[in-house]
């Protein structure tokens, strides 16, 4: 074997046993870094992401059960008279509505405030999804407000509204207040998330 031959090995063999320069350990630092970078941002939009699907699960489930009530409140909807004030809810609707904070009942059991989890409370300190609610009648003769003839039709619409990241809903004097009115409307999209449901109750009796 050569001289020639003998270095070039002697040389290759240094090189391996040198293993990897500051330049190479700092390029691999700087992928991995990029990488796990780019790993926690994932997570963090994902977590985002699955909060938000449950809150709206829970806002959805509120308006579906307020529809519920609304449907159940036309079984008191007498058959023999034109007046709803025999009806809990539905007397609240008119020809010309307005989206109004729903009610408590008298017995505190529901009403438009819930808490995180879609809990209703009486608390509205407690709150954090807010209901408002629209009672249109639908009929083809309107005799004054609660007043109905005709085909014994009402559309009702059900609005819930819960706070956007960042926004505390103590911010707002009339967030979730019962006495305020439905000051909280479509206007607001900045500062808070919304859910509609619409469908139509009919006389039952």
């Amino acid at each position: 074997m050569s001289g020639h031959t003998r270095t070039l090995r002697l040389c290759r063999s240094q090189r391996l046993a040198r293993g990897y320069t500051i330049v190479e350990l700092l390029m691999a630092m700087t992928v991995f870094a990029i990488g796990v970078t780019g790993i926690a941002a994932m997570q963090k939009i994902t977590l985002a992401s699955n909060l938000h699907a449950k809150k709206l699960a829970i806002a959805t489930h509120i308006a579906q059960s307020w529809q519920e009530r609304l449907t159940a409140d036309s079984a008191l909807w007498p058959s023999t008279a034109v007046v709803l004030t025999g009806t809990q809810w539905l007397a609240n609707g008119s020809a010309a509505p307005e989206w109004q904070r729903a009610p408590t009942n008298t017995a505190g059991s529901f009403g438009g405030t819930f808490d995180p989890l879609g809990r209703f409370t009486a608390d509205v300190d407690q709150a954090y999804f807010c209901v408002d609610i629209r009672l249109t009648n639908m009929n083809s003769i309107s005799a004054g407000t609660n007043v109905i003839q005709g085909n014994g039709l009402m559309r009702s619409e059900v609005r819930v509204f819960w706070p956007r990241d960042g926004r505390e809903p103590s911010g707002d004097a009339a967030y979730c207040d019962p006495n305020a009115g439905a000051s909280i409307g479509e206007g607001s999209d900045d500062d808070y998330h919304f859910v509609y449901d619409v469908a139509a109750v009919r006389q039952t009796q």
